[in-house]
């Protein structure tokens, strides 16, 4: 490393250091020359240092800080931030006809994620398992035990011979739901299917014919006040025999739009009462 000593100013002043204006350091920065006024990458101010461009030889390690340097491009700052240390993940999935998945961090921040179905478009979830299906394509069982109905998209298979005379509660109504239910047998118990809750009302038209004399008559529901309708494959006011189907297609989230057509094996119909107008 060369020395100043011995030397004479006017022999080695290029190699000093000095501000551009060759005035004393302020609160603006000065670019750094040398002595013959040869810009440097350094710039100084009383309060900061700049440089065009820093290069590191050797960096420490092993250190246990939990903030890192980070660069910001807007203000040209040099400026800390936490370092990331939260690596796991964990995911949750609740919900039945509206899915959710939940992720979080181990931090405790999380974002949940809410499956909606419609149009035709059926959702439900066993356990971590989410399944989307079209309506026509979710087959479901209604057998002897079913107190309850749980996909709002589907055909729905009905044993109601092997039902004994109860109640069935219908699932939720959401705007595009399709539902079909399909009797696989009749039951000469009366048998009825509530909605969810109180605002859901259903309404439509119930055509029932006698399988022992040449009957038919057909009922239309209109009022929306119901929140029920009964089946019964012997009754004079509705049927439910081997081969029925009802449609239920949600037109809102509290409404119930139904039709259907049904058979009985009395030889007289009085007038349909299917859906149960109060």
């Amino acid at each position: 490393m060369a020395t100043l000593s011995g030397t004479r100013i006017k022999n080695t002043y290029q190699g000093l250091l000095k501000t551009s204006d060759a005035a004393a350091l302020s609160g603006t920065l000065k670019v750094i020359q040398d002595g013959s006024g040869n810009d440097s990458a350094l710039s100084l101010s009383s309060t900061t240092v700049k440089a065009a461009s820093l290069q590191l030889n050797t960096v420490s390690s092993g250190s246990t800080s939990t903030n890192v340097l980070v660069w910001n491009s807007s203000t040209k700052a040099v400026e800390t931030r936490t370092l990331p240390v939260f690596e796991s993940v964990t995911t949750t999935t609740g919900g039945t006809t509206a899915p959710t998945l939940t992720i979080a961090d181990a931090a405790g921040t999380s974002k949940t994620v809410t499956f909606a179905g419609g149009s035709g478009v059926a959702l439900s979830r066993s356990g971590d398992t989410i399944t989307i299906a079209t309506g026509d394509s979710n087959v479901i069982t209604l057998g002897t035990g079913a107190t309850a109905m749980t996909s709002s998209n589907g055909v729905y298979l009905f044993d109601a011979a092997n039902k004994s005379s109860g109640t069935i509660t219908l699932p939720d109504c959401v705007v595009g739901a399709q539902m079909t239910i399909v009797f696989t047998s009749g039951s000469a118990n009366s048998i009825t299917f509530n909605t969810k809750v109180n605002s859901t009302k259903i309404k439509g038209r119930v055509t029932v014919n006698s399988t022992t004399a040449d009957k038919t008559l057909t009922g239309i529901a209109e009022a929306g006040s119901a929140t029920s309708f009964s089946v019964d494959k012997n009754s004079t006011t509705t049927g439910g025999n081997t081969g029925d189907r009802i449609q239920l297609i949600g037109v809102s989230s509290s409404l119930w739009m139904m039709t259907a057509q049904l058979t009985t094996t009395s030889a007289t119909i009085g007038s349909v009462n299917t859906i149960s107008e109060p």
